[in-house]
């Protein structure tokens, strides 16, 4: 299996892969990805992908999953907007951002800062974070988005995150079969991620 297939969200496959795939490829020039954008386990358990990165909380028995890191959220926007935000129910009544990926972010959020629902279904919908995350930086509104995926925005400013981050009982976690984990090129995949994200031993 010299080209593993590897699926993953399209938000971290263009915020957090893509920018680190050419040191995978130095560090592993003999395995050559080749990505695709999905979040379903059924494709990981029906082998259409040999690997899948995603945030979950419970695995199936057949999965190894290895966890990257911890899933934390938060709302972003631009500084212009986040200067009017002293708490989080100042975003009730503002353009509140959504993607279809992940239609409960917003009122997650909100559970999590134990709100009631101030209309959190309502504003504007992406088919995916990069999307939604442009807007965001354009000024349309405010996202809900891991901090993770928003880093490079954040340490530029080009995005502010008011109320920081917060745990959402979640994990990024590359997954991959059980009885296909010791497979070599899975097996330094998954190690490599590991290292990139500092949860190696």
């Amino acid at each position: 299996m010299p080209s593993p297939r590897v699926s993953q969200w399209k938000g971290f496959l263009a915020n957090w892969q893509i920018p680190r795939l050419a040191n995978f490829e130095a560090t592993h020039p003999e395995i050559r990805l080749h990505l695709h954008t999905c979040g379903e386990l059924d494709a990981l358990e029906k082998q259409r992908v040999d690997a899948l990165i995603v945030s979950g909380r419970d695995w199936p028995r057949t999965i190894a999953a290895t966890v990257l890191f911890e899933d934390r959220v938060g709302p972003v926007c631009i500084p212009s907007l986040a200067a009017g935000l002293r708490r989080p129910l100042d975003v009730a009544g503002l353009p509140l951002l959504h993607t279809k990926s992940h239609p409960q972010a917003w009122p997650s959020w909100g559970e999590l800062q134990g709100l009631d629902d101030p209309g959190f279904a309502k504003g504007r919908q992406f088919d995916h974070l990069p999307l939604m995350l442009e807007a965001a930086a354009a000024g349309l509104g405010i996202a809900v988005a891991p901090s993770i995926l928003v880093a490079r925005e954040i340490e530029s400013q080009r995005l502010l995150a008011p109320f920081g981050f917060v745990a959402c009982g979640a994990s990024f976690a590359c997954c991959v079969l059980k009885a296909r984990a010791e497979q070599p090129e899975l097996r330094s995949l998954c190690e490599w991620l590991s290292r990139q994200c500092g949860t190696s031993d």
